[in-house]
């Protein structure tokens, strides 16, 4: 699995556990504190991956999301979930002081365990919670093999 965060300059980042427990601990406490950049951006989301019969499955928290927002692709074994969208509220009729925009944006990768069946594949959004169902292909699925004298 492949975690990709969000650098404070709003650059994609590959999260290394090691790395970033090193990072922290030259990291002033302050540094959050006094950060401009919103930390939603930088925050590990949720997410599970299990097998289940013939099944791989991922399920991820998307706070907010719409499915219109969220985009999923399997290349090379890789599971990618990626969600984004954009709210603004502005007011034409008065004099504006005071315009309120939130981006939001997610993206995860998953190694897969397994080759999956892409076509065969569906994900279902669900009050903030999305779950991928990736069958094996039939490769990969276990095979009985008849013992002889």
């Amino acid at each position: 699995m492949q975690i990709i965060k969000r650098n404070s300059d709003g650059n994609k980042v590959v999260y290394r556990p090691f790395r970033s427990a090193f990072d922290d601990l030259f990291m002033s406490p302050l540094d959050d504190f006094f950060s401009v950049t919103p930390t939603l951006s930088t925050r590990n989301i949720s997410a599970d991956m299990w097998e289940e019969g013939e099944n791989v499955f991922v399920k991820m928290a998307l706070p907010g999301m719409k499915e219109e927002d969220v985009k999923i692709s399997i290349e090379n074994d890789v599971l990618t979930v990626s969600a984004s969208n954009k709210q603004e509220e502005k007011e034409e009729d008065k004099k504006t002081y005071l315009y309120r925009s939130m981006e939001t944006s997610y993206e995860q990768r998953f190694n897969l365990p397994c080759k999956v069946n892409v076509d065969a594949s569906e994900a279902k959004l669900d009050n903030g919670v999305i779950t991928v169902r990736m069958p094996k292909s039939e490769e990969q699925k276990a095979k009985e093999i008849k013992v002889s004298k």
